[in-house]
């Protein structure tokens, strides 16, 4: 598939997102984010964009373990390209995934300490702004503020 196809089912999830289509909205993403992958690599930044366009989706659905382990790809992606530490090369997209995932979390607890690979990620987050922090707690400046 051309970049063309792509860029036009990109477009075709956004409006079964807005139609309320969500089924199909997600679908259409993970076909978006595999060719993607098969294409360009795990580290692309195209890929990368579909994979957060499906994570998104995913929180706003509810499926919560399924976006941890997107997030965590995310991380890993981000991290892959530009090394650890860096949170300032991280695209909104992702900044606003974790904040969206983190607030789903905090309504019931919990639910986060149960999904697999959480921990994963936190510790992913927390070597995107400094590896050293993974001794710390509480908020992971540039990422998810404190409060």
């Amino acid at each position: 598939m051309s970049v063309g196809p792509y860029v036009s089912l990109v477009n075709l999830g956004s409006l079964c997102v807005a139609q309320k289509k969500y089924d199909e909205a997600e679908a259409i993403r993970r076909e978006v984010l595999e060719g993607r992958r098969a294409t360009k690599g795990n580290s692309d930044a195209a890929t990368l964009a579909a994979l957060s366009n499906l994570t998104q989706l995913q929180i706003e659905l509810g499926k919560l373990a399924e976006a941890v382990a997107g997030l965590r790809q995310e991380y890993t992606g981000h991290i892959g390209r530009f090394g650890k530490s860096c949170a300032n090369y991280l695209p909104q997209e992702t900044k606003d995934n974790t904040q969206a995932l983190f607030a789903k979390l905090m309504a019931s607890p919990d639910q986060g300490a149960g999904i697999e690979g959480y921990a994963e990620l936190i510790n992913l987050m927390r070597d995107a702004v400094d590896p050293a922090a993974r001794a710390h707690t509480g908020s992971i400046p540039g990422i998810l503020p404190v409060g």
